[in-house]
């Protein structure tokens, strides 16, 4: 994992500390309940995109037994750091994995639902990719689990580039964030980062992220091939359906 990965997972909570993680959890648990997923007190639950645990530890806390697995393993140790702060009860319900989701270990446990938010997926940006991770979902879920995910629009990427340049600037860290297309379907976010360095100066560190749009129809397709049925399609935490001009499109799948 590259020095530059670490540092941005070192301010990452800092850096999305607007995020609308408590929807998520929200949405989560809403979905769990409103499809009468629970025969049990808990689920156990597989995260796949963990970062610092802002999702799986929210569901851990409220009494489910969740994995949270992540490609950075510098996002895992924070995560585990923050989950040790923890009740001793809400810790045993936790574990934390460092792996890629398109290329994982065999699976070892199965699952009553897996998810995977925060527009985790867009950073796959080959078709092959994908499709590994709902093979992969599909063999860790028993019959009649959920698979929920969210996924950034067309919409979306667009209102990226439009919006940009977005700048972070705390006394310690700052960053300037611009945008460029790739191509007509993937986005490149460039980050330059400015850390103090504990000496009285500032560490410049630079970053790219990738990130590709999948229209909803493949998706759709591709999850129907793995054996994955999508039941529900909303979009923006709304119960609506997706609109041209909607930016976050999210799922809910029954392994059949």
């Amino acid at each position: 994992m590259s020095e530059a990965y670490a540092f941005f997972a070192k301010h990452y909570d800092r850096f999305m500390e607007e995020a609308p993680y408590e929807a998520w959890v929200d949405w989560i648990g809403e979905t769990l309940q409103s499809l009468d997923c629970y025969e049990g007190p808990s689920l156990k639950i597989l995260d796949l995109g963990c970062g610092t645990g802002n999702i799986a530890i929210p569901l851990a806390v409220s009494g489910h037994h969740v994995v949270g697995t992540d490609l950075s393993e510098p996002m895992v140790k924070i995560a585990e750091e923050k989950s040790s702060r923890l009740d001793a009860d809400i810790q045993r319900r936790l574990k934390w994995r460092v792996q890629h989701m398109a290329h994982p270990n065999p699976p070892e446990e199965v699952y009553d639902a897996v998810i995977c938010c925060c527009d985790s997926l867009n950073y796959l940006t080959d078709q092959q990719e994908v499709k590994n991770v709902f093979r992969h979902v599909r063999a860790t879920l028993h019959n009649g689990g959920l698979f929920l995910f969210d996924v950034h629009t067309p919409q979306q990427l667009q209102n990226y580039f439009a919006e940009q340049p977005y700048i972070w600037n705390d006394p310690d860290v700052a960053y300037i964030w611009t945008c460029d297309w790739a191509n007509s379907e993937t986005i490149v976010h460039e980050l330059v980062l400015f850390a103090e360095n504990g000496q009285g100066t500032f560490e410049r560190i630079e970053e790219k992220h990738h990130q590709r749009v999948y229209r909803m129809e493949w998706l759709k397709e591709t999850l129907r091939e793995m054996q994955l049925e999508p039941v529900q399609i909303t979009s923006d935490f709304s119960p609506f359906a997706p609109m041209d001009e909607s930016r976050r499109m999210f799922f809910v799948c029954v392994a059949i």
